[in-house]
Order: structure tokens, then C-alpha cells, then sequence
């Protein structure tokens, strides 16, 4: 999110601070005494060891209908003073803000300035009880039923096929709701070896820096998250906790599995080779992707070949006849990368496809997860369930189709190959 104001700290008090705002953006030409826009401007420098973590995660603060119901049981009043505008016409003012207790403002003790994409989410807040800190014990493990997945969602690996087609699990455990309702256990994961990640697998961890699902990744390990509207990958930065649900909190909003096709693409998930001739059996889990384009013979060579393409797009890193030929293509025309390839040397492709078909051999319509439960959520993770295409392609020389990967791999078809 792009910064849209400059935020500086005149004073501090136990539950007061007092800081001045200037807009930086000229599609933020405003500033409110909302508590929804104090909240958000509030909300910077928050780590897992920040006591508002454990009551408001970032989504809530782009939620409207959260805002609107919660704002006040953190902030207490706001006092907006106006200055006098920029050189650009961009206006500046000082806010008062009062929080409902000093736990509030703790993770911003030590800054002074900052930037924020602070919003007002709503022109309409509701009066509450404000929410104090509770000081909560770690859980203890050993008292939990880890077999209850109360709080979780089975997600199958092919719906967020770039980060999950590597691992060896094809289903994990995602949590349903925000971040705050789960909590760290007392079990801590050290021993960072593969040998051990692998027990660890889709385990809901946190980090110093990152809180998601263990999982495999093409060469390492890492933690993915999924929240409304966004998705993210990292590394493992260090030792990491269990989280477990948290008990003590409740009416969180419950996501469910539909929330993370959103992220999903068009997934080969099976590939048979017959002499001089490959198919792809390839699943749309929404109708977003229902989409297959393979209109030129370099559009189908590109598709068979795309995923073997190194980092840096010069070779192809896969040892197979294929990929060592085009390799030696790339050198002896002097083909500086595969993006070039596709775009300007679209002859190259005529000395390996000779031709190509779709065929859509699965018209069912695509599942609905509305108010299902796990065990039927798990019923539709199959091929079967979901609708699917055949792609056929004559290759000049069945030499070509020696050794090539039969792994599934995901595709974004584009009209313009």
C-alpha cells in the first residue's frame, strides 16, 4: 500500500499521545478524528510481541464492519486541530488521541516518525466497551486434543499450486480466522534440519517475523499465510513456536477454502506420453481461470517448457533432450533469454510441435463450501469434482519427449502468446 501520510510524535502520555499529520498523497487530501483513522494510523511497528497483535490484526483494520464495532474499545476520543495547509494545497493537523489503556501504544515507544496508508473505513461507529489487555499462559500441548481441528480448513495442495505442488502432503490445515484468535504453545521448534521439518509439516507456526503453515518449498522450507486479500511466502527466520487456537477468544470471522482460490491457476495434474505424442490432463478451480489459450506453435512449446526455466530465464536447467537442445539454440542464435525466445523467434518451434488440440473432457460444475463441514470439504478434493481439459501435442520426434517431467506444475495461459 502506497504511503499517504507523514507522522510525527509532539507528545507522550501514558494513554495520550500527540501526533502531527501531514497528507502525502493527493488522493488522501483529508485527515478525520474518526477512531477508525486514529486506530489505523496507530497501527505501524506492530510485531508478535505487540500487546494490540494479540487484540486487532491488520485485516481488521481494513475490515469496515470491524472498524465499525471495534474502533472505539481502543481508541477513546480524538481531538483533531487543523493547520494551515502545504505549498501543494496538502493539508497538515495535530490529533489528540486518547486509547482506552497504555498497552495500546506500547509497540510505538520508541518511534518517533513514520509513514501510514491510514484510511477512514467508515463514516458510521458504534459505541463500546473498551478491551483491556488480559496477560494469558502459554499453552501447554500437552493439554490440548491436537486430533480436533476446530478452527482450521483442510486446503488441498493444488489450490495454491505455486507455493504447495512440492509438498508431499495433499492436504493442510489453514487457519479459518485472523491471526489473534490462535496463541504460541509451549512447544518451539529448533531443530530447523529437513529430517525434522518434514514431522513438522503444515503445522501453524510462528516466527519472529512471520506467523503461516509450515511447508515444502522447491529447495527450502517455508511459511506461507493467507488472509483476505492477500498472500505471502517467506523463509524461516529462526526457531518457531506451535500456534494453537486460541479458546478464550471468540466470534472471529471464519474464512473458508473458497477464500483461497482466489490465489489458484489452471493445475496439469496428470501427463502421459504415447510414442511421438503428450497430453496434459490439466483442473480449473475457478471459473476466473477458465481459460486455456495455445494459439501458435511457440504458445504450446512455451507451455511444455516455461517451468524449467532457470531464475535468470537464460537456459533451461531440466536434463532432458528437449531442454538441452533449446539450450543449444539459445547459444547458437544467440538468444539472450527465453522471454526473446518466445517473442521474437517464433519459427524455432515449428522443428518440435507439430500440432496441438484442447478438448474440455470435464463440464461439471464447480463446487460450493458454503457452510460445509471438513469432512464434506474433504469429499471434494478430488479430480473428479472439478471441471478439466485434455491438451494433446504431436511432437516432431518422440526423442523429445524422453525424460520429461511427469510432475504436476501449474500455468497462466495468456490470448497474446
Amino acid at each position: 500500500m502506497s504511503s499517504l501520510y507523514e507522522v510525527g510524535v509532539i507528545k507522550r502520555q501514558e494513554s495520550k499521545i500527540k501526533i502531527s499529520v501531514q497528507v502525502i498523497h493527493p488522493d488522501s487530501n483529508y485527515i478525520t478524528d474518526s477512531p477508525g483513522f486514529a486506530l489505523m494510523l496507530l497501527y505501524h511497528n506492530v510485531n508478535n510481541d505487540s500487546p494490540i497483535k494479540k487484540e486487532v490484526d491488520f485485516d481488521d483494520t481494513l475490515d469496515e464492519v470491524w472498524m465499525k464495532k471495534n474502533a472505539y474499545a481502543f481508541i477513546k476520543s480524538v481531538d483533531l486541530k487543523m493547520n494551515n495547509p502545504n505549498k501543494k494545497g496538502w493539508k497538515k493537523g495535530v490529533l489528540d488521541i486518547t486509547v482506552t489503556h497504555p498497552a495500546w501504544l506500547e509497540h510505538l515507544k520508541d518511534i518517533d516518525h513514520w509513514d501510514s496508508a491510514a484510511f477512514d473505513p467508515t463514516d458510521d461507529y458504534i459505541i463500546c466497551e473498551p478491551i483491556l489487555p488480559i496477560e494469558e499462559e502459554v499453552i501447554s500441548i500437552d493439554n490440548l486434543d491436537l486430533t480436533s481441528k476446530k478452527g482450521f480448513m483442510p486446503i488441498w495442495k493444488y489450490m495454491i499450486p505455486d507455493s504447495l505442488l512440492k509438498t508431499q502432503k495433499d492436504i493442510l490445515w489453514f487457519p479459518t480466522l485472523g491471526e489473534k484468535y490462535y496463541k504460541e504453545s509451549d512447544r518451539v521448534i529448533s531443530d530447523l534440519s529437513d529430517e525434522n521439518l518434514q514431522k513438522w509439516e503444515g503445522t501453524l507456526v510462528r516466527t519472529a517475523k512471520s506467523c503461516g503453515i509450515l511447508f515444502k518449498r522447491e529447495t527450502d522450507w517455508g511459511i506461507i499465510s493467507c488472509s483476505r486479500g492477500s498472500m505471502a511466502s517467506s523463509y524461516i527466520d529462526g526457531e518457531m513456536t506451535q500456534m494453537v487456537l486460541n479458546p478464550k477468544k471468540k466470534n472471529g470471522y471464519t474464512s473458508s477454502p473458497k477464500s483461497i482460490l482466489i490465489w489458484g491457476r489452471p493445475v496439469v495434474y496428470e501427463i502421459l506420453i504415447n510414442g511421438d505424442t503428450i497430453s496434459f490432463k490439466l483442473m480449473i478451480m475457478s471459473e476466473d481461470n477458465d481459460r486455456i489459450f495455445l494459439e501458435t506453435k511457440m504458445s504450446v512449446l512455451k507451455f511444455m517448457l516455461k517451468r524449467f526455466e532457470s531464475f535468470s530465464g537464460n537456459e533451461y536447467n531440466i536434463v532432458s533432450p528437449l531442454c538441452e537442445k533449446m539450450n543449444t539454440i539459445m547459444k547458437e542464435k544467440n538468444i539472450k533469454d527465453t522471454h526473446t525466445l518466445y517473442l521474437r523467434h517464433k519459427e524455432i518451434a515449428e522443428q518440435f510441435i507439430v500440432s496441438s488440440r484442447i478438448d474440455k473432457i470435464r463440464d461439471v460444475p464447480y463446487p460450493e463450501f458454503y457452510q460445509l463441514k471438513n469432512e464434506e470439504i474433504m469429499d471434494l478434493y478430488s479430480f473428479e469434482k472439478w471441471p478439466a481439459y485434455e491438451i494433446s501435442v504431436k511432437i516432431t520426434d518422440a526423442k523429445w519427449l524422453e525424460q520429461y517431467p511427469k510432475e504436476p506444475f501449474s500455468y497462466i495461459f495468456s490470448e497474446y502468446d
